[in-house]
């Protein structure tokens, strides 16, 4: 090989080198950028799968408290759930919800409830739960509705003195809880952060 292509090679290489380097410098630019979020929670999420030995202990048939979130579901807004989530926004004008909202269902399936245990929940703690991007706080206001198919009640078989049956949880069949965000806020990084069982937890919506 005679000088002139030797030297040719060598700022052939020295291009290269550049490149990369002006690529890498971009990817680390992006990333120094990107949006911030925490560890989310991986679904199905248990959050109580638990024997009551209180209840066990009296003979009834249901003595274990049972909660998992299966999947969260990002959809749009159903006619039933427009009129409902309407009735709780009084300073909301719009007819359709679904012009400016999107609902964020937490489905929950099959769920066991017992009174004295107390561990599974409905509806979000409001206090405690709001949706967060890149470490900033969207909700003003939580708008949550619970829905189930079936809700059967767990009865211990006795009479309160007005002679109605006494209970002690309740047994459903596809139970969720749907939350409203605005559709603008939907896009990859969105968490909800709330307090389960006393420990900070969240949510990857998108």
């Amino acid at each position: 090989m005679d000088t002139k292509t030797k030297g040719v090679g060598n700022v052939k290489f020295k291009k290269k080198r550049l490149v990369v380097g002006a690529l890498f410098l971009v990817l680390s630019g992006c990333s120094m950028t990107s949006t911030k979020t925490y560890p989310s929670v991986s679904l199905p999420y248990e959050i109580v799968d638990e024997e009551v030995e209180e209840i066990k202990d009296r003979g009834l048939e249901e003595y274990t408290e049972k909660q998992t979130l299966e999947k969260i579901t990002v959809r749009e807004i159903t006619p039933e759930e427009n009129e409902r989530f309407l009735e709780r926004m009084h300073q909301n004008t719009l007819k359709d919800l679904n012009q400016e909202y999107s609902a964020v269902e937490f489905y929950y399936g099959d769920v066991t409830r017992i009174d004295v245990n107390g561990k599974s929940f409905g509806a979000f703690d409001s206090s405690k739960t709001n949706f967060i991007y890149d470490d900033v706080y969207l909700l003003d206001e939580l708008y949550q509705l619970v829905d189930y198919d079936v809700n059967e009640s767990l009865l211990t078989g006795e009479k309160s003195t007005s002679n109605r049956d006494i209970g002690y949880g309740s047994d459903y069949k596809g139970f969720k809880n749907v939350v409203l965000i605005k559709t603008e806020y939907i896009e990859k990084g969105l968490q909800l952060k709330t307090i389960i069982e006393d420990e900070e937890v969240y949510f990857d919506i998108k």
